[in-house]
Parts: structure tokens; sequence; C-alpha cells
């Protein structure tokens, strides 16, 4: 008779949980995040962006450090997006390359970032964890719009 009480009274157990995604409740904080200045209008892959990081690399291409305001802008619009599993895909013409050192990272080196902006739909993806962040929300939109503009300036 025990084990008929257990097991009828696992389903219960089960729904009354509160499932929250564990990725929706971890928090980013970016130490530093530096910005190549090497900006084409171009499409790229998963595996084109991640070539295009070494060369990049390879070219010693200036690099941008980003202000304390832009990367805690950039912070907040992290950590209120969702984040899902990278898969292969094309990347939109407006991207811009960074090399981002997450706080309490378990490697020394940066993470490798390829920000993706289009005026309806942005992604955020970090190629070295293989993560993506789809931003939605039209003021983080026209922020990244405007931080591409001013990128694209200097």
């Amino acid at each position: 008779m025990t084990i008929i009480k257990m097991i009828l009274s696992f389903p219960i157990i089960l729904l009354s949980c509160k499932c929250v995604p564990q990725a929706k409740m971890e928090k980013v904080q970016l130490d530093k995040v530096n910005v190549y200045l090497d900006l084409k209008e171009k499409g790229y892959t998963t595996v084109g962006a991640i070539t295009h990081f070494e060369d990049l690399k390879k070219k010693n291409v200036d690099i941008k450090t980003l202000s304390n305001e832009d990367k805690q802008k950039l912070e907040e619009i992290l950590n209120n997006t969702e984040k899902k599993k990278h898969h292969q895909t094309k990347f939109g013409i407006n991207n811009i390359f960074c090399e981002i050192k997450f706080s309490g990272q378990n490697h020394s080196d940066y993470s490798i970032i390829i920000i993706s902006i289009d005026k309806v739909k942005s992604m955020i993806t970090d190629l070295t964890d293989m993560k993506n962040y789809v931003i939605t929300n039209k003021s983080d939109l026209d922020w990244l719009q405007n931080f591409s503009e001013q990128i694209r300036k200097q």
C-alpha cells in the first residue's frame, strides 16, 4: 500500500515544482568588452564568423574598449534576454565582432561574440560557449542600432 501511495504522489510533487529554465536565472556580468573596428556589410555563417575572428586577430585589427556606460547597457540587454543553445545559422550583414571577458568566467580567455543587428530582431551570439541571446525589445533594438552606428563612425 505504501508503494502505491508513493507512486501516486510522485506526479503531484512534480506538478507542484515551479520549473524555471536555468539559463534564465543566470545573470551575466561583463568585465571588459573589446570591439573590432573592422566593419564590413557582409553575411556570415557560424563557421565563417569564427574564421573571421581568427583573421581579425592575425591582422591586428584596431580594437575599441567599450566605456563603462556602454558595457553596463550591453550587460543589461544580455540579462533581460533568454539564452538559447546556438545552432549553425546565417548572420545578417550588420555585424559587430567583439571579445567579452565575463566575470567569473571559467577560462581566462575572452569569449568571441558576434552581434548581428536588425530592426526587428537582433541576436548576440557567444561563439565560444555557443549561446544565443535573441533581442526583440524595441528600446534594446534601438540602442543596438545606435551603438552600431557609433562604432561605424570610428
